[in-house]
This record gives C-alpha cells, sequence and structure tokens, in this order.
C-alpha cells in the first residue's frame, strides 16, 4: 500500500478561533490561511491547479503533537474540511458523457453565442444594490418585499424560480441558467408572450431554451476550457457548481455594491424537511417529507441554522456552501443571507431582507441589455478561422496517436501532449478526470508509470474523435 502523496501539517501558534493553522504542504509552498473561509478560498485555489490533480486522492492531514482538547477540536475540523474539498474537486471534473454533452450544446449554441451580446455589452448605472433570487423554502416568505423593491434594486433569479416569481407579478432583470439536461427546459416552458427578463444562459446549456425563449438573450463565459478555447475577448470566471452561484456573480460583476441572497437555504425546512419553495415546473420538490427519510436517503446532517439552532443540510448543499463562501470573499462585495429557514453560510451574515432593503440607499433602476452582439461579424470570421485551424491541429494528433509506440515514445508523447495546440481546452475537458487518476496512480507507482500513460492516451483516441466531429459540424454550421 502507497503512502499518500501530499503530507499536510496543520501547524498552529495562535489561540484564536478566526485564525486557521499554517498549512505546511511537503514539497510544496506552504499556505497561511486565517479562518475556514480563507481556508476554503486558498486550500480550493490549490487543488484546482492542473499539475496539483495527482493529489485528489492522496491528501494526508496531521496534527500537532501536543494540543489542547479544544485546539485539537478546531485543528481537525480544518482537516475535515480539506478532505471534503478535496471530493468537491474531483466531482467537479464530471465524467465524459456529461463533458461530453456539455461541449455539444456549446457547439450547438454558435450562432446564439456569436449573434447575442456577452456580460461585458451589459450596463447598469452604478451604485445599485442586488437580490440574487434562488428557490430554497425561504421565498415563500419574500414576495412582498420583491415586489416593492423590483423597480429599484437589480433582481437576478435562477431558473428553477422564475415562473414562480412571474406567477407573483415580479419580474426580475436577469434569469440564468446553467444546467447542461434537458429537465431544465420546464422551467421556461409556459412563459407569457413579449418577456423583458433578460435569459443569461452558459452556453452548455440545452439550445431548445434559447430557441424558445421569447425575450433578449445573452451567454456568460464560465472560466474553463471550451470557453477559453474561443478567440473572443469575454469576461470569464469561476461559477461554482450552480445557477444561484452564476447569479451572484453576475450581481458582483455589474458591479452591485451590496447583495441579497432570497431563498439561499441550502438546507431542508425545518418542520416540512421539503427541499424548494413551491414551483411550478417540479411541484414535487415542494412536497412534505420526514426527518427520517432526509437522513437515510439524502444523506443528510444537521448544522447551525439562520434562525433555527439547527438544519438538515446534505453533502451537495454543504459543498455550495463552501462555494458561496469562497466567492464572498473573492469578490469582496458586502453579501447577505436572509434565508430565515436557511443554513449559516461561512463568510456571509444573516440579516432579514426587510431589514437589508432598509439600510440601502434604493432608487429607481437604470440598466441597459442589448439585443444583439455588436462584434458578430468579426467574432464570426475569427471562430471560423479558429475552428479551422483546430480541425488540421488536432487530426495530426490523431494521426499521430494511431501509431503503435515503444514505452520510451508513450512517456515522449504524454508528456508533451497537454502543450499540443487545442488539447488542453477542448479534448481535456473531456479527459480530465482520467488524467487525474493518471497522474495519481504515476506519482505513486512510478516504475509502472508506462502503464497509466498508454491507458490515458487510450482514452485520448474517442475523446478526440468526439471533439473533431463537433468541430466539423459547428464549421458546417457557421458556414450556413
Amino acid at each position: 500500500m502507497s503512502k499518500p502523496a501530499l503530507h499536510i501539517y496543520l501547524n498552529s501558534n495562535v489561540r484564536s478561533d478566526d485564525v486557521g493553522p499554517c498549512l505546511l504542504l511537503e514539497g510544496e509552498t506552504s499556505l497561511q490561511v486565517k479562518g475556514e473561509v480563507d481556508f476554503i478560498y486558498k486550500f480550493r485555489t490549490f487543488l484546482d491547479d492542473l499539475s496539483h490533480l495527482k493529489y485528489l486522492d492522496r491528501l494526508s492531514f496531521h496534527l500537532p503533537a501536543r494540543l489542547s482538547s479544544d485546539e485539537k477540536k478546531r485543528m481537525q475540523s480544518y482537516a475535515n474540511l480539506g478532505k471534503e474539498i478535496a471530493i468537491e474537486v474531483k466531482e467537479s471534473l464530471g465524467g465524459f458523457e456529461d463533458s461530453l454533452l456539455g461541449i455539444r450544446n456549446i457547439f450547438s449554441n454558435i450562432n446564439t453565442i456569436i449573434e447575442k451580446p456577452d456580460l461585458s455589452q451589459l450596463r447598469v448605472k452604478p451604485g445599485f444594490s442586488a437580490v440574487v433570487i434562488s428557490a430554497g423554502p425561504s421565498l415563500e416568505n419574500e414576495f412582498s418585499v420583491l415586489q416593492e423593491i423590483q423597480n429599484k434594486a437589480l433582481l437576478v433569479c435562477v431558473d428553477a424560480s422564475f415562473r414562480r416569481l412571474l406567477k407573483e407579478n415580479i419580474k426580475p432583470h436577469i434569469v440564468v441558467s446553467t444546467e447542461r439536461n434537458k429537465e431544465g427546459l420546464l422551467f421556461f416552458s409556459d412563459l407569457p408572450p413579449n418577456l423583458e427578463t433578460l435569459l443569461l444562459g452558459q452556453p452548455t446549456i440545452p439550445p431548445e431554451i434559447y430557441e424558445y425563449y421569447n425575450g433578449p438573450k445573452a451567454c456568460v463565459f464560465k472560466y474553463t476550457g471550451p470557453f477559453m478555447w474561443f478567440p473572443f475577448s469575454r469576461p470569464m470566471f469561476w461559477a461554482a457548481s450552480s445557477s444561484a452561484h452564476l447569479a451572484y456573480r453576475v450581481a458582483c460583476h455589474l458591479g452591485a455594491s451590496s447583495v441579497a441572497l432570497v431563498g439561499q437555504d441550502l438546507c431542508y425546512h425545518s418542520e416540512t424537511f421539503q427541499s424548494h419553495a413551491n414551483l411550478l415546473a417540479y411541484p414535487d420538490w415542494a412536497a412534505k417529507n420526514t426527518a427520517k427519510k432526509r437522513l437515510s436517503d439524502n444523506k443528510g446532517f444537521f448544522v447551525k441554522g439562520n434562525t433555527f439552532e439547527k438544519v438538515m443540510t446534505n453533502p451537495v448543499w454543504d459543498s455550495f456552501s463552501m462555494d458561496f463562501s469562497y466567492l464572498a470573499r473573492e469578490t469582496k462585495i458586502p453579501t447577505f443571507n436572509t434565508s430565515v429557514f436557511g443554513r449559516e453560510i461561512g463568510g456571509i451574515d444573516f440579516r432579514p431582507l426587510q431589514a437589508w432593503v432598509g439600510q440601502q440607499n434604493l432608487r429607481q433602476l437604470e440598466c441597459c441589455f442589448p439585443v444583439e452582439n455588436k462584434n458578430a461579424s468579426r467574432e464570426r470570421t475569427l471562430f471560423e478561422s479558429k475552428t479551422f485551424d483546430a480541425i488540421r491541429s488536432l487530426q495530426a494528433l490523431q494521426e499521430e496517436m494511431k501509431q503503435k509506440r515503444a514505452d520510451e515514445e508513450i512517456a515522449r508523447l504524454y508528456s508533451q501532449i497537454l502543450g499540443r495546440p487545442h488539447f488542453l481546452e477542448l479534448v481535456m475537458e473531456l479527459v480530465i478526470s482520467d488524467y487525474a487518476n493518471c497522474e495519481s496512480q504515476c506519482f505513486a507507482y512510478p516504475k509502472n508509470s508506462i502503464r497509466y500513460q498508454r491507458d490515458f492516451l487510450q482514452k485520448v483516441s474517442p475523446a478526440l474523435e468526439a471533439v473533431l466531429k463537433l468541430l466539423s459540424q459547428s464549421s458546417k454550421k457557421n458556414r450556413e
């Protein structure tokens, strides 16, 4: 049994709960952290590095030898949090089919990407406050307040809450959508005509959503491979895993001076154990449940609530909570969670929505969301040129990989492949999980690393074929 590849020594010379340990990473740079939010931010950033993926399954946390009972408990909480972050990063890598669906949707949406405006072309007059509206049970309490401020604060909602808000005579300025599967289509069915709300979607969403939405549309780029490949100068950022995270990112990017999170419970209702507000698309999400069933079926566990002593969450929401802590730490925008039934989110204070409103200098909101992309013609030419170059380059790589190779040639090709044009942004998106596993195995078993490198190169072959097919289809569609 091999030893873990990365030993992390938690070294604390302080006696304060708001100051975290110094992480001494064996063979890596040490990390000085202050509190759990800073720990999440820095350790997540460290593990997100491509060269550090090999550590995901091979982390070992060590506590100082002499600690009081309280100090040991505090240091152990950091070790547990670090392990959770590693699991979250690994899960975020995704699998082949899920990643392929995302890239397929991107290239199916190419005309929308080019013809519609991007985030840089949206304007909101400075000095505004923003409300990010999710779909948790606490949303039910806030409709009257949202009605009062809908023309004075920027309202950015997730797709799941959109139809319910319209039913309550609330017109969000922006609705965001991120899910690549077709389950999200129901969030945009049976909408009224002549919508004024801007649909701001990641191009990974199903093309049917863009096609059937009858209001203004725009695209937002995520800080990841395929978006970085496009030859466009557009804002990109990491937006975690959910549409709520993207909505928050958008509000901050547009210049909000303060952000209120509404319906961001990240836990079950403390009495009914329902997971969401009463939404129109999936009414079963608002169905009553029991603590016993949530504990067993959803791996539920209890955490401190905003207004309740404890509330039940689950591993997915716990991960989302960490991501919000990370985002708030990075954006540095004053952020408040108004969800009365919700859980505490590290680094984000609870404040009732009405109280938050009373502290804002709200006035008539002025925003400008263009209908078309002013750079469409130039970007279409750039896209076609880069697509042609990518097809030529990846076809050459495909031919090279078909050749039988000795072990030393396999090692050379493996070490050079990440530097090949277009490979890292497009093909790596499909095989990054395999890459992480391969790197981990090579790190642990250097004498046998060739077999893992050869295995990875075999997995690259179908990924190359899939990407080349999408590029060819997209090039043809763009010319039409």
